[in-house]
């Protein structure tokens, strides 16, 4: 750990000034995209786990830290590199390094001065029932997630933030659109239309879409603009397999406007135009 922060003088070194190939992009939120993760070789050594369901996850069938198997996984053949150089604190330096005049033009409450890495285990039932602060750690210190996740045709497409609490989020793709099948279920990156400042996305419009390919990764500021999300899958004959990865603080680090009366009603009556729209849609189809 490094209490002076990620950003001192001392820790910043030649070594780990670079990491991967990498592309960054500030349009339509701040990203980085990685064409390949691995090695060629090292990734053909990692073998992608089979996930039963479980309840109080993401999507259904996921595996986090400190769950059966969990360590056993990221100790195997491929996986080891994996997941230690993407939770590792040169990683995480690296990462901020990039976004650091996004973090400061966007509002991010992390000081990038005093911020340090140190070692967390956020259970599944914090991750799921707990949207905001999780415990009393300073925003400053902050913690990696690397989460392994399957999903399968039932994926639903949805335009979201992720916790406000994470600074950092992203996808590693483990699996690749033309082996199984996939039409559609790209990542994508949109733009609310309505754009308010408070983290929610009122009419999303595509902006930037990237394909299910094996060792390739995008990772994101998680700002109040980066919505984002699973485009809607077509066919599948497989399963779409990736890696969830984030920075996150113990508290919040993004701070979103208050939404007016006249935002909040119009959410609430486009919600229920959509579940309107859900309960016939399927009687419209038997017709």
């Amino acid at each position: 750990m490094n209490p002076r922060g990620v950003f001192s003088r001392n820790h910043i070194t030649e070594k780990n000034a670079t990491m991967i190939e990498y592309q960054y992009y500030s349009d339509p939120t701040p990203h980085i995209f990685f064409p390949e993760v691995l090695p060629t070789k090292t990734y053909a050594e990692l073998v992608f786990p089979y996930l039963e369901h479980s309840a109080k996850g993401r999507i259904g069938r996921d595996l986090y830290d400190g769950e059966p198997g969990y360590s056993k996984l990221v100790e195997s053949p491929g996986w080891r590199d994996l997941h230690r150089m993407f939770t590792s604190e040169s990683f995480v330096t690296w990462v901020l390094r990039i976004f650091a005049k996004d973090l400061e033009r966007l509002g991010c409450r992390v000081n990038l001065s005093d911020a340090f890495h140190e070692p967390y285990l956020e259970s599944r039932n914090t991750v799921h029932d707990v949207k905001g602060q999780i415990s009393d750690r300073n925003v400053n210190a902050l913690f990696t997630r690397f989460d392994i996740q399957v999903a399968d045709g039932n994926y639903a497409p949805y335009v979201h933030l992720d916790r406000i609490r994470r600074v950092v989020g992203g996808v590693l793709f483990c699996a690749d659109n033309r082996e199984e099948g996939l039409v559609g279920g790209e990542f994508a990156f949109y733009r609310d239309l309505f754009f308010a400042d408070d983290r929610r996305c009122f009419w999303p419009k595509l902006a930037k879409t990237f394909t299910v390919r094996h060792n390739t990764g995008v990772i994101f500021l998680n700002a109040n603009t980066a919505f984002h999300g699973p485009r809607r899958i077509y066919a599948l004959r497989g399963l779409r397999k990736w890696v969830y990865y984030a920075i996150s603080s113990h508290q919040p680090t993004w701070s979103p406007c208050d939404s007016s009366r006249a935002r909040n009603l119009a959410f609430k009556c486009k919600h229920t135009l959509e579940e309107v729209y859900r309960c016939l849609a399927p009687a419209a189809n038997l017709l």
